[in-house]
């Protein structure tokens, strides 16, 4: 079984570990007038006492470069001791401070990540990382001509975003998924060329990111098919009305939605929420998301229609009809009942056997068209 990294192995013929340690405790740098007194290093005694991991000798905080430290290592009955320059306590505590990731966290800080990528802000990009970050990526050998796939500091890495962000101007990438770890995070996100990115980052205690493994998969893997189903379109002319969440220009419908009457007050990340979690119909012309409908389902009982929207340069042309047919056409859709709420489409819905109903709601935001 192997002993800590760096450490020294046991001297052969050595006395039994229960011995070494009393003679460990009873070692004269420990008796009590030989630095003892110091509080700091009394306490870091105590801490390291009671892990049963490592003991310091109180005189060696006094000691200088040649004399240096001299430490112990209780492992598995197994004591190694070594001369070497006196730990600092960060590194001590390091060692016990794996703890999870709050996902509240995990979550922030992932959302200021990718909006801080796709606004193409360099140093809100860098200002995630430590000044001694690491970094591994399969580009890394194609882009900053590194065979070995690895950079190491900012400055290194200020440079390869530099590049990544020429080389790809309308790089945009999208959230798929956050996973949290033991003091690590994982950022499953879409990439450029189709790609499927997981970055496995490592945080340090000011929850900057200290290292870095990326990999990547081309989206249209069996893994990626097998668990999204083709998707369902709808063409019209030049328009294309598509279920696939791939289409979704998360920048136009924030534009869009922030535009009207009735989501004028939401933030860009709860759109993004709400649309993550609904059944959504994207409105594409020449490969530009000009509209949107979206439905919250049960799939069996219940549909609520809502955030229909056309961008206005393209209405007039009968096009919130058409999304609305082929919604309510939609096979995930095929519910007991569909509602929704509206404050002058009325007509258009009643077209579709829509009817008012009284109705009640249970919210801070006044909505006074609900009724109408």
């Amino acid at each position: 079984m192997g002993l800590l990294p760096g450490r020294l192995p046991p001297t052969p013929g050595s006395e039994s570990p229960p011995a070494q340690g009393r003679r460990l405790l009873n070692h004269p740098a420990c008796k009590p007038g030989n630095g003892s007194s110091n509080p700091r290093i009394a306490q870091r005694r105590r801490a390291a006492k009671k892990r049963n991991r490592i003991v310091l000798h109180p005189l060696g905080e006094q000691r200088d470069f040649l004399t240096s430290t001299c430490f112990a290592t209780w492992r598995l009955g197994v004591r190694v001791c070594c001369r070497c320059a006196p730990p600092p306590l960060s590194k001590l505590e390091r060692s016990i401070s794996l703890i999870p990731v709050n996902e509240a966290l995990a979550q922030q800080l992932a959302r200021d990540w990718l909006e801080a990528w796709n606004r193409h802000d360099l140093d809100a990009i860098l200002a995630h990382y430590t000044e001694d970050v690491e970094f591994t990526s399969p580009f890394v050998a194609k882009l900053a001509g590194e065979p070995g796939g690895t950079l190491r500091g900012k400055a290194s890495l200020r440079g390869y975003f530099a590049k990544g962000l020429a080389a790809y101007p309308d790089l945009k990438f999208t959230m798929v998924q956050v996973l949290v770890g033991v003091n690590s995070l994982t950022l499953l996100y879409r990439s450029v060329n189709q790609l499927v990115a997981a970055e496995v980052m490592t945080l340090n205690t000011a929850n900057h990111i200290s290292r870095v493994e990326v990999h990547y998969t081309q989206e249209t893997t069996a893994m990626d098919s097998a668990s999204s189903p083709s998707p369902h379109e709808w063409v019209r002319g030049e328009y294309l009305l598509t279920d696939d969440p791939r289409r979704l220009d998360l920048d136009a419908v924030c534009a869009l939605l922030q535009s009207t009457y009735w989501a004028d007050d939401r933030s860009c990340a709860v759109i993004e929420k709400s649309l993550r979690h609904s059944t959504c119909l994207h409105l594409i012309h020449r490969g530009k998301q000009v509209g949107l409908i979206r439905g919250v389902t049960d799939h069996a009982t219940f549909t609520w229609v809502c955030d229909v929207i056309v961008h206005p340069g393209h209405r007039a042309k009968g096009l919130g009809k058409w999304m609305v047919k082929c919604f309510l056409e939609h096979p995930k859709l095929q519910t007991i009942s569909q509602h929704l709420c509206t404050k002058d489409a009325h007509a258009l819905y009643e077209g579709f056997g829509f009817k008012r109903i009284e109705a009640m709601r249970r919210s801070d935001r006044p909505m006074p068209f609900l009724l109408a």
